[in-house]
């Protein structure tokens, strides 16, 4: 039992050192707890308070949700672990959105963020890489992007290739995994086509390729939430059609 709950630790482990997350959380086997300000906790407060169709689908996309915890000063959010039941998974987060800042936000943050996502893919594709795995079939990590460094080498022209990096096993693409990425990318634009509630800036869609044959696309990050006063969300569109396109270039 305790082999598998240091196991259960290394995988959590993993997606928050893809997210730039490392030192912000707890892991608990298939649990992750967040250290969140009010406005995320806030968010998934509404969220999960929601009982219509439309936003049971967002459901389906995000963590589950468990409440909230106090510890030691803080406040956590209780999540889903989204590694649980994988087998060394290929992991690759894409921060979605031009504008990656709320509308609170004060100018001279919101200058400096410009100037950081004119060095990335962010400014062309309306999303960029932040996080990114790759493991053998040992479950050894034979690629790892973490750094501001790191991203920054990543343009229009050669981004596909580290999509394709999570999905290649053995030097073969795993087109039946891409063809589920760009199905569920799909499904998740098309929720954002119909929502007139919220604006979310600087979240993320986060792609998951287990060794054991599982697949999956969530959608994470929910700290700059807005109203979005009855209009779509054409900055995370934008980056999930950038996203769908990449994927697409993969199979051509």
């Amino acid at each position: 039992m305790e082999e598998n709950k240091s196991e259960e630790h290394k995988k959590a482990l993993s997606v928050s050192q893809a997210g730039g997350h490392e030192g912000i959380m707890i892991f608990e086997n298939n649990r992750v707890l967040k250290k969140s300000k009010q406005p995320e906790i806030s968010f998934f407060q509404w969220l999960y308070s929601q009982d219509t169709p439309v936003f049971k689908e967002l459901q389906n996309f995000a963590p589950h949700f468990y409440g909230v915890e106090a510890r030691n000063g803080n406040n956590y959010i209780v999540l889903e672990n989204l590694l649980t039941d994988y087998d060394h998974p290929n992991i690759m987060d894409c921060k979605l959105g031009r504008i990656t800042w709320d509308s609170n936000c004060p100018e001279d943050v919101v200058a400096i963020r410009r100037q950081r996502n004119s060095l990335t893919t962010t400014e062309t594709l309306g999303f960029r890489l932040c996080g990114l795995v790759v493991k053998n079939n040992q479950g050894e990590k034979v690629e790892q992007l973490v750094s501001k460094k790191d991203f920054q080498q990543i343009n229009d022209n050669n981004i596909h290739e580290y999509f394709r990096k999570i999905v290649t096993d053995q030097g073969a693409l795993q087109v039946r995994v891409v063809e589920h990425f760009i199905q569920e990318t799909e499904r998740l634009k098309n929720w954002f086509e119909r929502n007139m509630e919220k604006h979310i800036k600087s979240s993320s869609v986060f792609y998951v390729n287990g060794k054991n044959g599982r697949c999956q696309v969530r959608y994470i990050d929910f700290a700059h939430a807005e109203p979005a006063n009855g209009q779509v969300d054409s900055n995370v569109i934008e980056g999930l059609e950038n996203c769908i396109r990449v994927w697409k270039k993969l199979l051509n």
